[in-house]
Order: structure tokens, then C-alpha cells, then sequence
């Protein structure tokens, strides 16, 4: 009977340490997860400074407004043709500012557009000058000197009223 009875094992070696091969891949991962965060940030920061390069919406249709003039259209009596362009210019910087393609939208669809992103003010400014410019277009009607000049102050009061990103 105590032949049956085995001596005891000795204890069951329990290895502790991390194989090599784990401790390489942890770090790789790590190594890898540095990079890409890094490559994110650095993305994000170029994507940040790349406006400040840009002009203005308001540098820019200002520039265009004053190329508009040097046209001298009006001295010329292409009257029609500078309402054109001068309704071009403010309908580009109104898309510009309140993010839709106002160049492609009617005069109406651009006040249903701006009913729902600008404040009423702005509407109404925009609205009077879109539809004077109208008038001229497609009626072909021959504003006096002052209503040019006061079509003219229009455009420079929209600018100044309406700003970049100025949705509210």
C-alpha cells in the first residue's frame, strides 16, 4: 500500500516574466499610436493656418468693387452691364458669407435663404438692392446718376452689415 503512495512533485515552475516578443509588440503599438497622433495635430494646425493666408470676403469684394469702377462702364453708358456686375459681386460675397450659392438662386430664392440665416435688417438691405439691381437688369430701366450713386452706398452698406460667417 505505500508502494501505491508517489513522492510529491516538486513545485510547477510559473514563469513572471513578459516574453520578449509582447513586450516589442507593446511598444511598436505605442511607437505607432505617437505617430499618428502627432500627424493628426499637425494636420489640424496647417488645415488652422491656411485661411489667415486668404483674404476676407470683404478684402476681396472690395477689390472687385473697385476693378468694377476702373471699368468706367457708366461713363461709357454700359449702365445695364455694371448692374450685371455689380449684382454679381454682392450676390458671390452674400453666398460666401452665409454659405449657399447665391449666384445660382433667384432673387426671391435668396431672401427665402437669408430669412432663415440672417437677421431681418440684413434681409431688408439686401432685398432693396437685389431688386433695384433687377429693375435695371431685366427692365431695363435707366436709373438717374443719384439712384447709381445711391445703389453704389447699397453694396458698401451690405458689406459693411453683412460679415464673413456672420450667420446668426
Amino acid at each position: 500500500m505505500l508502494e501505491d503512495i508517489r513522492p510529491l512533485k516538486p513545485p510547477a515552475e510559473i514563469k513572471t516574466g513578459v516574453p520578449l516578443y509582447l513586450f516589442l509588440l507593446f511598444f511598436l503599438l505605442c511607437a505607432g499610436l505617437v505617430y499618428l497622433i502627432k500627424r493628426r495635430e499637425k494636420k489640424k494646425r496647417k488645415i488652422v493656418e491656411e485661411p489667415s493666408s486668404l483674404p476676407s470676403a470683404q478684402e476681396v469684394v472690395r477689390q472687385r468693387l473697385e476693378e468694377l469702377e476702373r471699368l468706367g462702364l457708366i461713363q461709357k453708358g454700359e449702365v445695364r452691364k455694371y448692374y450685371f456686375l455689380l449684382s454679381e459681386i454682392i450676390r458671390e460675397y452674400i453666398g460666401r458669407c452665409f454659405n449657399f450659392p447665391a449666384m445660382d438662386y433667384t432673387t426671391s430664392e435668396i431672401i427665402r435663404e437669408l430669412k432663415r440665416k440672417a437677421s431681418y435688417e440684413q434681409v431688408e438691405i439686401i432685398r432693396d438692392f437685389l431688386q433695384s439691381c433687377d429693375i435695371v437688369k431685366f427692365a431695363r430701366y435707366q436709373p438717374l446718376p443719384r439712384e447709381i450713386e445711391k445703389d453704389k452706398q447699397k453694396a458698401e452698406r451690405i458689406i459693411a452689415v453683412v460679415k464673413e460667417g456672420s450667420l446668426e
